[in-house]
């Protein structure tokens, strides 16, 4: 793992996004808590890797009971952006997110081709598309993705609306996006997926922390 959300469970590799769902048993007797774990693969290309971006101006300090007063790990930094370059040929993928969830965006560079993102979600028990939304299923809880949309960068920076959104639609277990309308091929293309607004944090200090 190379970097971790402090909001919720959503841990990322250089090859995948991991969500961990918990239920959390409420029973005094057992206090059996149930682990989840959902992993959205991108890519079977191990030179892939994730860097952080967009450093926040606090630190998180690990220090628990059993690593004792001084054995802690302090000064962690803490991002509000993750980035995998080029994680599929000129597409990069930025994650972020808020209190709703991961947000994920593959940046579509001049000379790269929507077509080629593609990703699975190992360890659901179904995945599905429901009035456009993408649905994650698993036996304690559900991840739900809004209908994705899609903008351009401009030179100056700004992102642009265009006249049209896509879709998502699966070939199989794959997901992918279809309904793609006409954009400027000179300027990046980005197509957004999201449980929410907003940014949280994701810690980690670019080793396996």
């Amino acid at each position: 793992v190379k970097y971790y959300s402090n909001e919720f469970g959503i841990f990322l590799e250089n090859q995948d996004l991991i969500h961990i769902l918990v239920e959390t048993d409420t029973s005094l007797t057992t206090l059996d808590d149930t682990l989840y774990k959902v992993v959205m693969h991108l890519t079977d290309d191990t030179t892939r890797t994730v860097f952080p971006m967009n450093k926040n101006s606090w630190y998180t300090n690990y220090i628990f009971p059993h690593t004792g007063p001084t054995k802690g790990l302090c000064n962690v930094p803490n991002y509000q952006t993750a980035v995998y370059p080029n994680v599929y040929k000129q597409i990069d993928l930025n994650v972020t997110g808020n209190m709703y969830g991961v947000k994920e965006q593959f940046v579509v560079k001049p000379g790269g081709d929507f077509a080629d993102i593609k990703f699975t979600y190992r360890g659901a028990d179904t995945v599905y598309i429901d009035n456009g939304e993408l649905v994650i299923a698993t036996i304690i809880d559900t991840i739900v993705y809004q209908p994705p949309f899609c903008s351009q960068i401009d030179s100056s920076g700004s992102y642009v609306t265009i006249g049209w959104s896509p879709i998502f639609t699966m070939i199989g277990d794959t997901v992918t996006f279809d309904s793609v309308g006409i954009f400027n091929s000179n300027l990046p293309l980005v197509f957004e997926m999201n449980q929410g607004t907003g940014v949280y944090s994701i810690a980690g200090g670019g080793g396996d922390n």
